[in-house]
C-alpha cells in the first residue's frame, strides 16, 4: 500500500512526536499508533475482490490506496478468474456524519437517495459521484 502523507496527518503525528506526556517510549508509540489509525480511518481505500468463477468462493485483499493499485496486484497475483476493485467508504466520514444527528444515522443522501459513499469521493466536492445523478448536496 502507497500512501503519500497529507499535511494536516504529518502535523496530527508531529504534535504527538513534541509532546512531553509520555513517559517512555513505549507509551509515545502505542499514542502514535492509535492517531495514525485515526488519521486514516477518514481516507478511501480499496479492496481487490477475487473468485474463480460464478457461484465460488470470493477472497478479498487489501486496503490499497487506489483502483490502479488493485489492478497492480491482480496482475501480479495472476490466479485468473474474475477480479473486481471495491472502494471501500470512510469510516471517520461516518462516525463524524453520526455524530452531527441524534436521529438513526442514514446510510442514503435525503436529495438522491444514492449511498453517502457516493458523496465522499474527493474528486466531486461532496456532490454525488453517482453517473447521471444531479444532486448538489455534500452529506459531509
Amino acid at each position: 500500500m502507497r500512501i503519500t502523507p497529507r499535511k494536516d496527518e504529518i502535523s496530527a503525528v508531529a504534535e504527538l512526536l513534541e509532546s512531553d506526556a509520555y513517559d517512555s517510549a513505549e507509551a509515545l508509540a502505542k499514542a502514535v499508533i492509535k492517531r495514525v489509525a485515526e488519521v486514516l480511518a477518514d481516507r478511501e481505500f480499496y479492496a481487490g475482490v477475487h473468485r474463480f468463477g460464478p457461484g465460488q468462493l470470493q477472497l478479498a485483499w487489501g486496503p490499497f490506496t487506489s483502483d490502479a493499485e488493485v489492478v497492480k496486484f491482480a496482475k501480479t497475483a495472476a490466479l485468473g478468474g474474475e477480479w473486481m476493485s471495491l472502494k471501500l467508504c470512510s469510516t471517520g466520514a461516518f462516525l463524524a456524519r453520526r455524530e452531527k444527528t441524534l436521529a438513526q444515522p442514514s446510510t442514503h443522501c435525503s436529495t438522491c437517495r444514492h449511498p453517502h459513499g457516493a458523496h465522499e469521493h474527493p474528486k466531486f466536492g461532496g456532490r454525488c459521484a453517482a453517473r447521471g445523478c444531479t444532486c448538489k448536496q455534500d452529506t459531509k
